[in-house]
């Protein structure tokens, strides 16, 4: 195995409920995915990607890119299939790989304004901190702290341990919420873990322009609109 060497993933269903054929949609006169795809290209970490799809289109773009082009089976391409099972499909048809990269890169097609250079700088604080995986994220309202829940019975019981409700929102700490632009882990952490959020997990921190996630079409109207602004 080459020490320190990164594989990425890219999840893309055919389907999507938001917007039909979400990861095939024009925005800045080019698909979608071609987003992520170029940044993978543009990347200094990334040594090998594997786009996992069940649509013919998506892989046959995968293809072009001479990226591996993974066929998704039905089981794992409804709405409800979590990401989990995806990665663990991937990595056991793949197993060959996992002798070849110590990590793997999530990357979600969903986060066109993820670059490159963010790529990049998430894989070199992953290494620098000697972090076993990584979550992009974005600060977010830590009054969801104070949030509670409703049971059964319509009683409320605070969301949280800890005695975040009945603290002034001055003292209570910093929270923030994955982007979903950015996961990194460690091949052989993620198989124990089955998840990114790991035991030693990092973040990395983006702004909120960089973190557009496409998801209605109010969110890609306004990521056309930063792709203008920026011309």
């Amino acid at each position: 195995m080459t020490s320190n060497s990164f594989l990425a993933i890219i999840p893309a269903r055919g389907g999507s409920k938001g917007i039909p054929h979400k990861n095939l949609v024009n925005l800045g006169n080019r698909p979608l995915i071609d987003w992520t795809l170029d940044a993978c290209i543009a990347s200094k970490c990334i040594q090998e990607v594997i786009v996992s799809s069940d649509s013919s289109e998506i892989l046959q773009r995968a293809t072009r890119f001479n990226f591996i082009a993974h066929e998704r089976s039905d089981e794992l391409s409804g709405d409800l299939v979590q990401t989990s099972e995806v990665i663990n499909s991937v990595l056991k048809f793949y197993e060959h790989l996992q002798h070849q990269f110590s990590h793997f890169i999530l990357l979600q097609p969903t986060s066109p304004l993820r670059t490159a250079t963010h790529i990049d700088e998430a894989c070199n604080n992953l290494l620098a901190n000697k972090a076993s995986s990584l979550i992009s994220v974005l600060e977010s309202d830590n009054t969801i702290l104070k949030s509670l829940i409703l049971d059964d019975q319509q009683k409320l019981s605070a969301s949280f341990t800890g005695n975040f409700f009945e603290m002034p929102r001055q003292s209570l700490p910093r929270t923030f919420k994955p982007n979903g632009a950015i996961y990194i882990s460690e091949i052989l952490s993620y198989i124990h873990y089955n998840s990114f959020l790991q035991e030693n997990t990092i973040p990395y921190y983006m702004d909120e322009e960089s973190s557009k996630d496409i998801d209605t079409p109010n969110d890609l109207l306004t990521t056309e609109n930063i792709l203008k602004n920026k011309k």
